[in-house]
């Protein structure tokens, strides 16, 4: 029996609490680690990947990975049906953050890399790159940071 009482709310880390499943679907609502990622593309089986909202990072780093695991993939991202309706919202947009998908196939190195560079724009694996190349050299050059380090040395 859990002494956690049921308001409370754990992640579960995949890689530590599930054991491995040969998945065939995997949906995903929340942030996921790289490690869990590695996990999921070890199944063979995997045919199709949902990531709900706009999860750009978790896309990207999802897309970068499917060939190194031997998949190739069709990359989706879901459009918004506000429009068909009318609706906006409070800043006067007419989307919203639909899931996206990724259709996984097993095929060669080459299709895989292939398939890999053709979804590149449609993912925006670069400007997440990018983000976290800006955030990694932001925290390193930080001059906050640096004072940090010198003060706890003492």
């Amino acid at each position: 029996m859990s002494n956690v009482s049921s308001s409370e709310k754990s992640r579960i880390e995949l890689h530590s609490q599930i054991p491995f499943i040969d998945f065939d679907l995997v949906i995903i609502d929340d942030d996921i680690s790289r490690i869990e990622i590695h996990k999921l593309l070890r199944g063979k089986n995997l045919s199709l990947i949902f990531v709900e909202g706009w999860r750009n990072r978790t896309i990207g780093h999802i897309s970068k990975r499917l060939p190194l695991f031997g998949y190739s993939a069709e990359f989706v991202r879901g459009k918004s049906r506000l429009s068909e309706f009318g609706i906006i919202d409070l800043q006067g947009r007419d989307f919203e953050k639909a899931g996206s998908y990724f259709i996984l196939s097993r095929q060669s190195a080459k299709e895989n890399y292939l398939s890999w560079l053709s979804r590149l724009t449609s993912t925006s694996e670069f400007n997440e790159l990018l983000k976290e190349f800006y955030y990694w050299l932001r925290r390193i050059l930080s001059v906050r940071a640096r004072i940090k380090k010198v003060i706890d040395r003492f």
